[in-house]
């Protein structure tokens, strides 16, 4: 007799999360989507092939990472993710050299960046300023009081907004129809 195993027939371990990812910026919802400001600016500078380094703020699940993602894949460009949780100067600078070592700048984005001191917040300055890389940080907490001013004041900011039930309902409309697929 077949032993029963508690992960038969489990389709996919991936959070819900990622399995259903935007894989463009057509299949945003929410603030994003509505901002076409932020569409706009990202196709010119994607064109003239000059990213400026960004700040995304918003609450969690407003889709800072996925955009961050996105905006990478669609620049072609090399992309470094560091969780500023657990990443200190020395990876930062590890990060940067990697980066500017590429044909084109590459993007580095700091998930949680307001959990970076203002020594590691400065060692991103230098970089920044010359090109060496394209940043992109997010941030859940008011960037005015938790980034500090120089690093904010090379940033161009765009503010997320938390989902709303109708943006919620098209996504679980969208997950539902993929799932029956």
């Amino acid at each position: 007799m077949e032993q029963l195993n508690l992960f038969n027939d489990i389709p996919s371990t991936k959070p819900l999360a990622e399995k259903y990812r935007p894989q463009s910026f057509e299949d945003l919802i929410g603030s994003v989507k509505k901002n076409q400001n932020f569409i706009n600016w990202f196709n010119s500078t994607k064109n003239q092939q000059k990213f400026i380094s960004i700040l995304l703020w918003g609450p969690p699940g407003s889709g800072k990472t996925t955009i961050a993602e996105l905006f990478a894949k669609n620049a072609g460009r090399v992309f470094l993710k560091l969780q500023a949780f657990n990443s200190g100067v020395k990876e930062l600078r590890e990060a940067i050299d990697t980066l500017s070592r590429q044909p084109k700048p590459g993007i580095l984005f700091v998930d949680e960046l307001h959990n970076f001191s203002k020594n590691q917040q400065d060692a991103l300055l230098n970089a920044i300023e010359l090109g060496k890389i394209v940043f992109i940080g997010a941030t859940t907490e008011n960037p005015a009081i938790a980034i500090n001013k120089a690093l904010l004041s090379r940033l161009i900011k765009f503010e997320l907004k938390a989902h709303s039930f109708a943006d919620l309902n098209h996504l679980m409309d969208r997950v539902s129809i993929e799932t029956l697929s």
